[in-house]
Protein backbone atom coordinates (compact mmCIF):
# COMPACT_ATOMS: atom_id res chain seq x y z
CA UNK A 1 0.00 0.00 0.00
CA UNK A 2 1.03 3.54 -0.70
CA UNK A 3 0.97 6.19 1.96
CA UNK A 4 -0.73 8.63 -0.45
CA UNK A 5 -2.71 6.45 -2.90
CA UNK A 6 -3.77 7.65 -6.33
CA UNK A 7 -7.57 7.73 -6.31
CA UNK A 8 -10.45 8.64 -8.57
CA UNK A 9 -13.35 10.67 -7.25
CA UNK A 10 -16.89 9.51 -7.90
CA UNK A 11 -17.95 12.94 -9.19
CA UNK A 12 -15.06 13.62 -11.59
CA UNK A 13 -15.11 13.10 -15.37
CA UNK A 14 -13.62 9.91 -16.75
CA UNK A 15 -11.26 11.99 -18.89
CA UNK A 16 -9.57 13.23 -15.71
CA UNK A 17 -9.23 9.67 -14.44
CA UNK A 18 -7.66 8.56 -17.73
CA UNK A 19 -5.14 11.41 -17.59
CA UNK A 20 -4.24 10.56 -13.99
CA UNK A 21 -3.73 6.92 -14.96
CA UNK A 22 -1.46 7.97 -17.82
CA UNK A 23 0.54 10.36 -15.63
CA UNK A 24 1.08 7.90 -12.80
CA UNK A 25 1.22 4.60 -14.66
CA UNK A 26 -1.46 3.18 -12.38
CA UNK A 27 -3.96 0.91 -14.14
CA UNK A 28 -6.40 0.45 -11.23
CA UNK A 29 -7.65 3.07 -8.83
CA UNK A 30 -9.95 3.10 -5.86
CA UNK A 31 -12.95 5.38 -6.39
CA UNK A 32 -13.90 7.45 -3.37
CA UNK A 33 -17.07 9.44 -2.76
CA UNK A 34 -17.29 12.99 -1.41
CA UNK A 35 -16.79 11.81 2.16
CA UNK A 36 -13.67 9.83 1.24
CA UNK A 37 -15.45 6.48 1.59
CA UNK A 38 -14.56 3.74 -0.89
CA UNK A 39 -17.21 3.58 -3.63
CA UNK A 40 -15.50 1.04 -5.90
CA UNK A 41 -12.50 0.40 -8.10
CA UNK A 42 -11.98 1.50 -11.71
CA UNK A 43 -9.51 -0.15 -14.03
CA UNK A 44 -7.95 0.73 -17.34
CA UNK A 45 -9.90 -2.18 -18.82
CA UNK A 46 -13.17 -0.60 -17.60
CA UNK A 47 -12.26 2.68 -19.28
CA UNK A 48 -11.29 1.00 -22.54
CA UNK A 49 -14.50 -1.03 -22.57
CA UNK A 50 -16.53 2.16 -22.05
CA UNK A 51 -14.65 3.88 -24.90
CA UNK A 52 -15.31 0.99 -27.28
CA UNK A 53 -19.00 1.10 -26.37
CA UNK A 54 -19.10 4.85 -27.07
CA UNK A 55 -17.44 4.39 -30.46
CA UNK A 56 -19.86 1.61 -31.41
CA UNK A 57 -22.84 3.78 -30.47
CA UNK A 58 -21.43 6.67 -32.49
CA UNK A 59 -20.98 4.44 -35.55
CA UNK A 60 -24.53 3.17 -35.15
CA UNK A 61 -25.87 6.74 -35.02
CA UNK A 62 -23.87 7.72 -38.12
CA UNK A 63 -25.18 4.67 -39.99
CA UNK A 64 -28.77 5.59 -39.09
CA UNK A 65 -28.21 9.19 -40.20
CA UNK A 66 -26.84 8.05 -43.56
CA UNK A 67 -29.87 5.83 -44.11
CA UNK A 68 -32.46 8.42 -43.11
CA UNK A 69 -30.82 11.62 -44.35
CA UNK A 70 -29.35 10.91 -47.81
CA UNK A 71 -27.17 13.97 -48.51
CA UNK A 72 -24.35 12.34 -50.46
CA UNK A 73 -23.95 10.96 -53.95
CA UNK A 74 -25.67 7.69 -53.02
CA UNK A 75 -28.98 9.43 -52.50
CA UNK A 76 -32.07 7.43 -53.28
CA UNK A 77 -33.66 10.69 -54.41
CA UNK A 78 -31.31 10.89 -57.39
CA UNK A 79 -32.71 7.64 -58.79
CA UNK A 80 -36.29 8.90 -58.93
CA UNK A 81 -37.60 9.53 -62.44
CA UNK A 82 -37.89 13.20 -63.44
CA UNK A 83 -41.08 14.59 -65.00
CA UNK A 84 -40.85 14.96 -68.78
CA UNK A 85 -39.07 18.12 -69.89
CA UNK A 86 -37.28 18.47 -66.52
CA UNK A 87 -33.61 17.69 -66.42
CA UNK A 88 -31.66 17.21 -63.21
CA UNK A 89 -28.56 19.27 -63.72
CA UNK A 90 -28.71 20.56 -67.26
CA UNK A 91 -28.93 24.25 -68.03
CA UNK A 92 -32.24 25.72 -69.20
CA UNK A 93 -32.80 25.78 -72.94
CA UNK A 94 -31.64 29.20 -74.17
CA UNK A 95 -33.01 28.79 -77.70
CA UNK A 96 -36.32 30.28 -76.68
CA UNK A 97 -38.21 27.26 -77.98
CA UNK A 98 -41.20 26.24 -75.94
CA UNK A 99 -41.41 22.62 -75.13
Amino acid sequence: MRKDPVVAHADEPLRAVVYRMAETGVTRMPVVDVGGKLAGIISLEDLLRARVRDLEEERRRERVLRIHLPFGGNSELEDEPQPSGVSSGSKPDSSGAAG
